[in-house]
């Protein structure tokens, strides 16, 4: 919870931030004294999906920015795991996030390339599989496309490394699992420059 409400915290403050550049212009004689501006401008409507691990934080990582950027987002949870983002929804409804800003659509994964397809929808957000992310991002035309794919999330033991007892494969492995959140991460790839522990590999 506090990680997803410090989401929404950083989002509201990077918010602030989206005014713009003034850019010196004076490259050449006759633009002495010109200056170019830059200014944001919301998308319009956004894709979010988002997988089932982590089912709280990863849908605060798609609804966040989208609101703090002034965009619309149509936000399609992990069929595994939707009530919480159904929840988030009424929340964010409660708060007065305007009607229409925040959409949950729970619908099987192979529905959403639909979505993915129309012209309407100007970016596309998606974390899960490379599989799946690659097939999206081919379908997904002219939008503007963010993946965040799935990684060996590698972990190199230096030879300096003093281990304890919660050093090694079983502290790698409770990674893995844990909190009341049905979430995976972790580790999956190790890399020892030698063998630092018995057993610890």
């Amino acid at each position: 919870m506090s990680r997803a409400q410090l989401t929404f915290t950083w989002a509201a403050e990077e918010a602030r931030r989206l005014g713009g550049e003034l850019l010196p212009l004076d490259v050449a004689p006759q633009t002495q004294g010109y200056f170019g501006i830059t200014r944001r401008f919301p998308l319009g409507v956004i894709l979010g999906i988002s997988p089932f691990n982590f089912p709280l934080n990863l849908v605060a990582h798609k609804i966040a920015p989208a609101i703090a950027s002034g965009n619309a987002i149509i936000l399609k949870p992990a069929s595994q795991t939707p009530l919480t983002a159904l929840k988030l929804g009424e929340i964010l409804k409660d708060a007065g996030v305007p009607a229409g800003m925040v959409n949950i659509i729970t619908t099987p994964g192979k529905n959403a390339e639909e979505l993915v397809r129309d012209g309407r929808i100007k970016k596309l957000t998606f974390t899960g599989s490379a599989q799946v992310g690659w097939y999206l991002k081919s379908q997904a035309g002219k939008k503007r496309v963010t993946l965040e794919l799935g990684g060996n999330a590698a972990a190199i033991v230096e030879p300096d490394r003093k281990l304890d007892s919660r050093s090694g494969a079983s502290r790698r492995r409770s990674a893995h699992w844990r909190l009341p959140q049905e979430k995976y991460a972790g580790t999956n790839l190790t890399h020892q420059n030698q063998p630092l522990h018995e057993g610890s590999l």
